[in-house]
Parts: structure tokens; C-alpha cells; sequence
């Protein structure tokens, strides 16, 4: 892989100290797009339930309304096997105090897009992990949760391949830090193909367009090739400035 368009800042800024600071073997584009992350719900959770922030979460009668099974505990999606937000998630639950009240389901993504599918159509409440730019904020009302503002004393995080007791020595309270997008690019790419990366250089992204692009990928199902197509053929301009013309 030569081109790695999706590394999100602060969640892979691990492999960032490890392949671009530390080992060189990877570049990061200059330019990023801003992103945000945290927890979502459907608007009639909003709306009919008063569920508005994350403090409103460690409530066992809370909870309860997004009880579907009828265990008495509530349904969080916090993210796919393997991501390293999941692990973050895993903490922000316990240190935000909600953990013991709900069932912290840890699967793929497509499982918990079924599920917000099912909750939004029968205007049902829903919350789970979410990050934007992404498809569901062009198909569904969402809102996010608020959170008490991103404090670097209060988001402690370790991974497990830092240290075997990530979990217990992370701390984690605050919402994430402002969240950046990057595109990334194998350095070898530099020296074989430099005009390339200099355009990957200058490539900047509106987060709206991408939401619609997956919409328009995932959901209308068109090829992807179509869909950048059709974009760069409506804006020749912005493309022209990332090859420098």
C-alpha cells in the first residue's frame, strides 16, 4: 500500500509516532480536514426522552430506554474489534460512570448500521460511537451528545500494545481532542513518484462532500470511480490548485 487516505488524529497517533516519527517509513500529508467524534443518538432521543449529554447516560432509568433485549440494561455501540477508539471507548464508559448500566457491544460496523437503521426508522432512541464525516449524517437526524470540553489531564490513554494494563491505567473523562484526517503515503513514494505526493500535499477535503460521498458509495450504491468522477468534474478548480496549476 503506497496511499493510506484515513488516519484519524488523535485516535492513530501511535502508529503515527511509530511509522512517521519513529521508524520514517511513512510520510503524513500536510493538509488535514477536521473531523468529530463521539457519542451519537437519534433525534427523538433528543426529543422525547431528554437525552441531550453524556451525563445523562449514568442513569439506570435512562439506560433503560435503549433497552431492546428486555435485560434491564441499555445498548451502546462503541466501536469495531481492532479500532483503537474502541479501547478509548471502553474507558470514557467507565470513567463517565455508564459502563454498569449498559451492554458495551463491540462489533463491525456494518451490525451497529443495521441497528441505527432499525432505531431511525421506527423512531426509536439510539446512541452509540459515531464520527463524522460519515454516511449516516446525510441519511439519518442525528445529534451528538455534549461532553465536558477535551482536557489532556483528564484523557490518560494507553493501548494495549503499550502496556498490559492499558485499561486500569488510562483515564479517560473528557471528550477527544479537536480531531483531524490525514492522508498518508509510504516515504519510498517520495522519491519514485514526487509530483504525486506533492499534489497529496496539497489535497484538502470538505467533511460534507465526504459524508455525501459515502451516501452516495454505501447507501445508492455507485461506483466509486462515478462518484469521484463526477465531483472532480464539478470542481475543476480545487482540483487544479492540488496539482499546482
Amino acid at each position: 500500500v503506497d496511499v493510506w487516505p484515513d488516519v484519524w488524529l488523535p485516535n492513530q497517533q501511535g502508529l503515527v509516532d511509530k511509522y512517521v516519527k519513529g521508524a520514517g517509513t511513512v510520510k503524513l500529508a500536510l493538509n488535514g480536514y477536521e473531523a468529530k467524534q463521539g457519542y451519537c443518538v437519534t433525534q427523538v432521543t433528543v426529543d422525547k426522552y431528554g437525552i441531550k449529554d453524556v451525563a445523562d447516560l449514568a442513569n439506570p432509568d435512562n439506560a433503560k430506554i435503549f433497552d431492546t433485549n428486555g435485560d434491564g440494561k441499555g445498548e451502546i455501540w462503541i466501536g469495531a474489534s481492532g479500532w483503537q477508539s474502541t479501547n478509548i471507548e471502553k474507558v470514557r464508559a467507565r470513567d463517565y460512570g455508564f459502563a454498569d448500566f449498559f451492554d458495551l457491544q463491540v462489533t463491525d460496523e456494518a451490525v451497529a448500521a443495521a441497528s441505527l437503521d432499525r432505531a431511525a426508522k421506527a423512531d426509536k432512541p439510539w446512541v452509540g460511537y459515531c464520527y463524522g464525516p460519515h454516511q449516516n449524517f446525510a441519511r439519518y437526524k442525528l445529534a451528538f451528545l455534549s461532553e465536558p470540553k477535551h482536557d489532556p489531564a483528564k484523557f490518560v490513554m494507553l493501548q494495549p500494545s503499550e502496556d498490559p494494563q492499558w485499561f486500569e491505567k488510562s483515564k479517560v473523562s473528557s471528550a477527544y481532542a479537536d480531531t483531524t484526517v490525514h492522508i498518508a503515503y509510504a516515504a519510498s513514494l517520495a522519491q519514485r513518484q514526487p509530483e504525486l505526493t506533492a499534489a497529496l500535499d496539497r489535497i484538502t477535503f470538505n467533511p460534507d462532500d465526504i459524508s455525501k460521498w459515502a451516501y452516495a458509495i454505501i447507501v445508492d450504491k455507485k461506483p466509486a470511480d462515478d462518484v469521484a468522477k463526477e465531483w472532480i468534474k464539478a470542481h475543476p478548480d480545487e482540483v487544479a490548485k492540488w496539482f499546482g496549476h
